[in-house]
């Protein structure tokens, strides 16, 4: 009967610690995020934008930039640390929507990761991110001048 009132003042307490930091996420239900699975990106790239030839692929993206990452673990198993990526700079905050994944600056580092929510507060529009591999949401809202690019193809 102890053992079971140890039990239960264990998950009490794990409840209410999870409770406090997850009600500093700056998201609706962020205990939510927990359960979903992550939304596929948006169509960036139309039929239209893509020759298949004899010898090549051509993808006609105006401005595209070629990207690979860094072995985080954050975006397993979508990016792995030799994944290839044709980014660009999205218009902002329209260009951009829940599921794509976007490189952002926070803090003098850039992080890849997948719109989890997208908002809009006093300041404007602000988008919260979440690694596909990562158990919550990253805890800062992302505003425009943040971000840097969109991720428009993956070539694995």
């Amino acid at each position: 009967m102890k053992n079971r009132s140890v039990y239960g003042l264990s998950f009490l307490l794990i409840g209410i610690l999870l409770g406090s930091f997850t009600a500093e996420l700056a998201l609706p239900n962020p205990i939510g995020y927990l359960l979903k699975e992550p939304q596929a990106p948006q169509d960036h790239l139309g039929e239209d934008q893509i020759r298949i030839y004899k010898d090549r692929v051509v993808l006609e993206i105006p401005d595209a930039k070629w990207a690979r990452f860094k072995a985080t673990g954050s975006m397993v198993p979508t990016l792995m640390e030799d994944s290839n990526a044709i980014e660009v700079v999205p218009v902002c905050p329209e260009g951009i929507e829940v599921g794509d994944i976007v490189s952002y600056r926070v803090k003098g580092d850039t992080i890849i990761h997948r719109v989890a929510w997208k908002d809009v507060d006093e300041e404007g529009a602000y988008f919260v991110f979440k690694g596909d591999n990562n158990a919550l949401p990253d805890p800062d809202r992302i505003r425009c001048s943040q971000i840097q690019r969109l991720v428009v193809a993956l070539v694995y």
